[in-house]
């Protein structure tokens, strides 16, 4: 299973800002719900789905690989030499936290200042826009000007 946010090695998920979850120990949880779960196994969404494009998407036949993803975070996941690199912090692939604006004084989901999701994340494109448009600023404008 993939969840958007850093992942132990034993499944447990350290945080999860789209969800609202602290840590959580998924794998335990999983099998008091389902209790003839034999195996069950939970990392980072992005992670999984470089994993999924190694197997049998654009990246089968490499033995290293990077993905991106936009969506309502940013993230990213890394294997190099068929090992997916963690990070000291479990949280390599979290590119959507990385700060990127220091002066933003609005605070990120994660609880950082100025995180490049809050800018290209879908949920960033549109908190950006709706600020835009209060402000009474045109979405729109003409080639030459900025």
């Amino acid at each position: 299973m993939g969840v958007p946010g850093p992942v132990s090695r034993d499944g447990t998920v350290l945080k999860c800002v789209n969800l609202g979850w602290e840590e959580r120990k998924l794998p335990e949880e999983m099998r008091r719900y389902f209790p003839s779960l034999l195996r069950f196994e939970v990392g980072n969404d992005v992670n999984v789905a470089t994993l999924g494009e190694m197997w049998k998407g654009s990246a089968s036949g490499h033995n290293s690989a990077v993905m991106i993803t936009l969506g309502t975070g940013v993230g990213g996941g890394v294997v190099i030499q068929n090992t997916m690199f963690h990070g000291a912090f479990e949280s390599a692939g979290e590119l959507g936290h990385i700060c990127v604006r220091p002066e933003e004084e609005e605070t990120c989901r994660c609880g950082g200042h100025g995180c490049l999701e809050q800018y290209v994340s879908a949920t960033g494109l549109l908190h950006q826009t709706k600020k835009a448009l209060a402000r009474g600023r045109s979405l729109f404008f003409r080639a030459g000007k900025t």
